[in-house]
């Protein structure tokens, strides 16, 4: 019985990162002691065909082993979360891409191209290229939600653009909202020498 599925990204765009410092999400309002360090991936749907067929899999899995209605509503959602389901033509570029959201109430790991370490936010920009690591987990049935996606390591590549979808992180949408989990899961500590990247 897995308890989680370990995911590593390579090359994908990084959007509204905050990795140096916790935010609160506007769209669900959390007190304090509850803010997370967290980001969102853009996967291309044609690069990246294989690693989200992997995510999608794994997600399975986990909905399985853990007696999850995956074709239940809740689930259905994941068989294609970066898909603009509405007609909006200025979320249009949102339709080549899957999305991830990913948290963590400790702060990842993040590196720079060379392997060192980062502490100036300034580096990790919107749309930026990066690779990163993170651990999708299957949480007990007493918790409000049944699955999170857990951010340990951001390894940025290169400056890129954002996608431009003409609205605010708050309205953009978000499909993949009940990965996250007010509790994290208790999970071994990650050293950064383990990242293979």
């Amino acid at each position: 019985k897995r308890k989680f599925a370990e995911e590593i990204l390579q090359n994908v765009k990084i959007s509204y990162p905050s990795l140096f410092k916790k935010t609160n999400n506007p769209k669900f309002p959390q007190s304090s002691e509850k803010w997370t360090y967290n980001c969102k991936f853009y996967l291309n749907k044609t690069k990246h065909a294989e690693l989200i067929a992997k995510i999608i899999n794994d997600i399975k899995v986990l909905c399985k082993d853990h007696k999850m209605a995956y074709s239940d509503n809740k689930y259905t959602i994941f068989e294609d979360m970066g898909v603009v389901a509405d007609a909006d033509p200025s979320k249009e570029p949102l339709r080549d891409y899957f999305k991830l959201s990913a948290k963590n109430f400790k702060q990842p790991n993040v590196t720079d191209i060379n392997n060192k370490p980062v502490f100036d936010e300034e580096l990790v920009r919107d749309g930026d290229i990066v690779h990163a690591q993170v651990k999708i987990y299957a949480v007990p049935k007493d918790r409000p939600t049944l699955l999170t996606c857990e951010l340990h390591h951001v390894k940025h590549i290169r400056h890129d653009d954002p996608i431009r979808v003409g609205s605010s992180p708050e309205d953009a949408t978000d499909k993949f909202a009940m990965l996250l989990d007010d509790v994290a899961p208790e999970s071994e500590e990650l050293e950064s020498d383990t990242i293979p990247f």
